[in-house]
């Protein structure tokens, strides 16, 4: 096993452990916001949740070695939803941060692929 492999898992396995508490903080009701709410709602990539799964708001500065698929992003995984637009990007609520919004080009290594 290579030393990227190990890292490689290593970041899968916290991933795991971490998925428990996305999926109960990403329960609690949200709302769909419209305008500047969004902006408030906007996802950091430094965020406690959103740092811990490796979040970025541009699929291209992912890791290439934690990407499962070439083409992940959040516009195709299932966690992302309810899509809107704000100063000019699509942007959608990703059930795993609390109902934040997340850029529809933003990654983090929690994608799964949708439906």
């Amino acid at each position: 096993m290579t030393p990227e492999q190990s890292t490689g898992r290593r970041e899968f396995v916290k991933g795991l452990l971490l998925f428990p508490l996305a999926i109960l903080l990403g329960r609690q009701k949200s709302v769909f916001a419209a305008g500047d709410d969004i902006g408030k709602k906007l996802v950091k990539g430094t965020d406690p949740m959103p740092s811990a799964l490796k979040y970025v708001d541009d699929a291209k500065k992912a890791p290439a070695a934690m990407r499962k698929d070439a083409q992940s992003s959040c516009q195709n995984c299932a966690q992302y939803t309810k899509k809107a637009t704000y100063k000019g990007q699509e942007v959608g609520m990703c059930n795993l941060f609390n109902g934040g919004y997340v850029k529809a080009n933003g990654w983090c290594m929690s994608w799964s692929k949708k439906g």
